[in-house]
C-alpha cells in the first residue's frame, strides 16, 4: 500500500473514531444520569456554564443534571445559566411544571440575534434532576419543532440511577469545618519610637445531618504607636439548612439558606486533609454540637 493510501485510510480511521467518540453516552455517575448523545452534536463540559455545551451548526445544545434538585429548581438554574451566557429571554408565558416535568418554548436574542428556544426538566426517582435547552436562529425554518424534538428526546430517553453525589453530602454529617489565621508585624522608628499590629480570625461551620447548620466567625486586630493603642474586633453567625449538590460534570457546591434570609453557595472540594469551600480552607473534625 502506498503511503498515500496509508494516509488516507489512516485519516478515516481517525475521523470515525472521532465520530464515535461524539456518539458517546454522557454518563454522570454523581447525578445519576445517562445521556444519549445526540448524532453530530460536538462539544464538552464546561464548569463556567454548569453543563454540557454542544453544538451542531447554528444549534447550540446544554444538558444539565444535579444530584439532589426539585424540576422547578432545575429550570430556574437553566434560566440563569442562559442570562450569564448573554441570552436574553423573552418570558412571555409563565412556565408550566406538568407531572412529567417541564416543557417550555421561548423566544429571545442572543448576540443581537433573535433566536428560538425550548427548555426541558424532569426529575428522578431519587432526588436527582436533568434538564436540557436548545437554541437556534428564530429566522431558521422548523427551528421551533426541531428544539422542541430534540429536548424532548432527551428529557424521556434519559438512564436514571442512584446519584452518588447524595453520598457525598454524607461526608459532612456531624463535622466541624474550621479556619484560622493570624499576622502580626512590628517596627522600629525613628527616636526610639516603634509599633506594632496583630490580627486573628477563627470561623467554623457545624453540618448536621439533620440538615442544619451554624456558622461562627469572629476576627480582631490591635495596633499600638507610640503607646498609643487600637483595637476591633468582628463577629458574624447564621443558621439554618444545608445541602450539598454535585452538577454533571462531578463540581460540587454547597449551598446555604440562612434562618436570617441569606443565601449563600461556595464551590466545594477535598483539599489535602481538609476541604476547601470558596477560597477558605478548612480542617475537618468532629462536630461538638451535632452528629
Amino acid at each position: 500500500m502506498r503511503q498515500r493510501d496509508i494516509g488516507r485510510v489512516f485519516g478515516l480511521l481517525l475521523a470515525v473514531l472521532a465520530g464515535s467518540l461524539q456518539a458517546k453516552d454522557i454518563v454522570s455517575q454523581a447525578t445519576g444520569v445517562t445521556i444519549k448523545r445526540p448524532a453530530g452534536f460536538a462539544g464538552e463540559y464546561d464548569a463556567d456554564f454548569g453543563g454540557y455545551l454542544l453544538r451542531m451548526g447554528d444549534i447550540h445544545l446544554g444538558l444539565f443534571a444535579w444530584s439532589a434538585s426539585t424540576v422547578q429548581d432545575a429550570g430556574l438554574a437553566v434560566s440563569t445559566a442562559l442570562e450569564q451566557a448573554g441570552v436574553q429571554i423573552d418570558y412571555d408565558h409563565e412556565p408550566y411544571y406538568g407531572e412529567n416535568g417541564l416543557f417550555e418554548p421561548y423566544r429571545g436574542r442572543f448576540e443581537n440575534q433573535p433566536v428560538a428556544l425550548h427548555i426541558c426538566a424532569v426529575g428522578g426517582a431519587d432526588g436527582n434532576a436533568f434538564a436540557a435547552v436548545a437554541m437556534a436562529p428564530a429566522a431558521r425554518e422548523g427551528s421551533a419543532d426541531e428544539l422542541k424534538r430534540l429536548t424532548e428526546s432527551l428529557c424521556k430517553g434519559l438512564e436514571w440511577t442512584i446519584p452518588t453525589g447524595t453520598q457525598w453530602a454524607r461526608l459532612f454529617w456531624g463535622r466541624r469545618l474550621t479556619a484560622s489565621g493570624s499576622v502580626s508585624h512590628s517596627s522600629q522608628g525613628g527616636a526610639g519610637g516603634h509599633g506594632s499590629y496583630a490580627s486573628g480570625s477563627d470561623e467554623y461551620y457545624d453540618f448536621c445531618r439533620n440538615g442544619q447548620y451554624a456558622y461562627r466567625h469572629k476576627s480582631e486586630s490591635m495596633m499600638s504607636i507610640e503607646g498609643m493603642s487600637a483595637s476591633n474586633t468582628n463577629t458574624d453567625a447564621h443558621n439554618g439548612q444545608w445541602w450539598l449538590v454535585v452538577d454533571i460534570g462531578g463540581r460540587a457546591t454547597m449551598l446555604l439558606d440562612a434562618s436570617d434570609g441569606r443565601s449563600l453557595e461556595f464551590y466545594t472540594r477535598e483539599q489535602g486533609e481538609g476541604v476547601a469551600m470558596g477560597n477558605t480552607y478548612f480542617s475537618v473534625s468532629q462536630s461538638p454540637r451535632c452528629y
